[in-house]
């Protein structure tokens, strides 16, 4: 398999630290490479990349991402995090310790 150049042609495309998310397309790439990601871990993902440096709790990514009916754990948030992370490969997604999560620093 060849792994090919990617040019978004328009749209939002939000790129950091090697991950590149294209909205119009609905698609994220991970050093040119497609990266497949579930629904939830894409509106995760997207909601980080467009707030650099603002930390989420997991109460606000669970009302922002799932919603504000959500019934069930909050520790939801950490699977899908902690899956999110392991298909991007990288550092993109940080713990601040006792307090949430938000997109890595340069």
């Amino acid at each position: 398999r060849r792994s090919r150049e990617i040019r978004p042609d328009s749209g939002d495309v939000l790129t950091h630290m090697g991950v590149t998310l294209d909205s119009a397309a609905h698609s994220v790439y991970y050093d040119s490479r497609r990266i497949t990601l579930t629904p939830t871990e894409y509106s995760l993902l997207e909601l980080f990349m467009r707030n650099p440096g603002r930390v989420f709790t997991r109460d606000n990514l669970l009302n922002q991402v799932w919603g504000w009916d959500f019934v069930g754990e909050e520790k939801i948030v950490n699977v899908h995090i902690m899956y999110l992370r392991r298909k991007l490969c990288s550092g993109i997604i940080e713990t601040i310790r006792g307090v949430g999560y938000r997109l890595g620093q340069d």
